[in-house]
């Protein structure tokens, strides 16, 4: 192999080995997010389940708090009928319950209570470190994320 070859081939080499390591460090950067690691991540969960509380206590605000909720209708005893259980839709006025889904995947919380929604969340470990009067006077313990809207 001449020498222009064999340069040609070291240039290649180096260039694929700098592509390589680019591309890693691109990785690695889009990947993690830029502050205290897994702590920068667990605020920005936070502040999303607070504000999807605020979108949902005005959702039910506007819905008057009349949800549906599906319940399964059984068939009549001694009719043959190929029909399974039939699901019918049912609307009914709740003033609290469960509706919609945190950062986390799991349930927000809501009650009415004095004028007012309360919408809370247990939050990433999904326990409840909040006691029910902590909850009611819009507090929170641990991880937990209480929020209330006027209605």
């Amino acid at each position: 192999m001449s020498e222009n070859q064999t340069n040609k081939v070291k240039w290649f080499r180096w260039g694929f080995a700098c592509v390589l390591v680019v591309a890693a460090a691109v990785w690695y950067f889009k990947a993690k997010p830029i502050g205290h690691g897994d702590q920068a991540t667990t605020v920005s969960a936070k502040l999303r389940t607070e504000d999807r509380a605020q979108a949902i206590a005005k959702d039910l605000i506007a819905k008057n708090f009349e949800l549906t909720s599906f319940v399964q209708i059984s068939p009549k005893r001694n009719v043959a009928s190929d029909e399974g259980g039939k699901v019918e839709a049912v609307i009914q006025k709740v003033d609290q319950g469960q509706y919609g889904r945190d950062a986390w995947g799991h349930p927000f919380f809501f009650k009415v209570v004095a004028g007012k929604v309360i919408i809370w969340s247990k939050g990433e470990n999904h326990e409840l470190d909040s006691s029910e009067d902590q909850i009611l006077s819009n507090n929170s313990a641990g991880d937990d994320i209480v929020v209330s809207v006027s209605l």
